[in-house]
């Protein structure tokens, strides 16, 4: 399997040679600060994960949904930054693009360089260790040596059910601390944690298909049916916009958007929480318990 790695006190991750961030929502200032002329983060955020490439030696950088984040009205000039942006990246790295619930249309700035995921999917087999895209590329998401990657506004695909872990963003993780006197903190954080097989194989046949549970067996598709991998780990990744600060998962009101977390396939109570420095601080359900 791929060899994952959390960035210390960096909302990234590392597969292997690929770079992984999620939730960029480039030109959200606009709609912070509520007016078109303002200062721009885009060219922040590209030089940011340019210095992580290099750190890191990336051959590959996956932006892993909600690049951009206006929905409805995109202006001229976020298409001409967001053009930028990928021209500048795509000058150092391959770069890989899984489209988020707000990436409508990002077609057409990426250039030729760029890979898009698109919701309708396709399926390559290539040799991911033999430097070629990775094995399986999937309708919601794909997949490389085990890992499996999709934004989280949708089911993942199929064949994602069978791996190890699948990579998600779109959640904004976080966690609130709340000291003697009621003061408030809340941190990005990463949350990694099981699902419920049942309710898993239940929710998607409804939605998507058909699943079938096995206990770590790699058969991918078979028929119409799927293998789901029980010992599956679900990886929420934190946004890289600082402007992003998140949803506490540990507070008492908090319900997730995506399916997997609608639909309480997610383990949420049990999941483990991680600080951007590494720091594990226990489970949600620990978390809460602290309120």
């Amino acid at each position: 399997m791929v060899e994952l790695k959390f960035l210390h006190n960096e909302p990234a991750l590392l597969a292997g040679r690929r770079l992984v961030v999620a939730d960029l929502h480039l030109g959200l200032e606009r709609e912070l600060l509520a007016r078109e002329e303002t200062v721009s983060f885009t060219i922040e955020l590209k030089e940011k994960i340019i210095r992580l490439v290099e750190e890191t030696k990336a051959e590959k950088l996956l932006l892993l949904g909600d690049v951009k984040h206006a929905v409805l009205k995109t202006s001229e000039r976020e298409w001409v930054e967001l053009k930028e942006f990928f021209k500048e990246l795509s000058k150092r790295v391959q770069v890989e693009v899984v489209k988020g619930n707000h990436d409508g249309g990002i077609e057409r700035v990426v250039g030729s360089e760029v890979r898009v995921f698109e919701a309708n999917g396709f399926c390559r087999k290539g040799d991911a260790r033999g430097g070629k895209l990775a094995s399986v590329f999937e309708a919601s998401g794909f997949c490389d040596e085990l890992v499996g990657f999709c934004h989280g506004q949708a089911w993942p695909d199929a064949r994602l059910w069978a791996q190890d872990y699948i990579i998600i963003g779109h959640e904004h993780p976080a966690v609130e601390f709340v000291d003697e006197v009621g003061g408030k903190s809340v941190r990005k954080a990463w949350v990694v944690g099981g699902i419920d097989v049942e309710k898993a194989r239940g929710k998607y046949v409804k939605a998507r298909g058909k699943l079938r549970t096995g206990k770590n067996e790699r058969n991918g598709l078979q028929g119409e049916h799927a293998e789901i991998n029980e010992d599956l780990q679900v990886v929420v990744m934190p946004a890289f916009n600082d402007l992003v600060c998140g949803s506490a998962f540990n507070s008492s009101g908090f319900k997730g958007i995506g399916p997997l977390f609608e639909n309480n396939v997610f383990k949420l109570s049990d999941a483990k929480v991680f600080l951007l420095d590494g720091t594990s601080v226990g489970s949600v359900e620990s978390l809460r318990k602290k309120e």
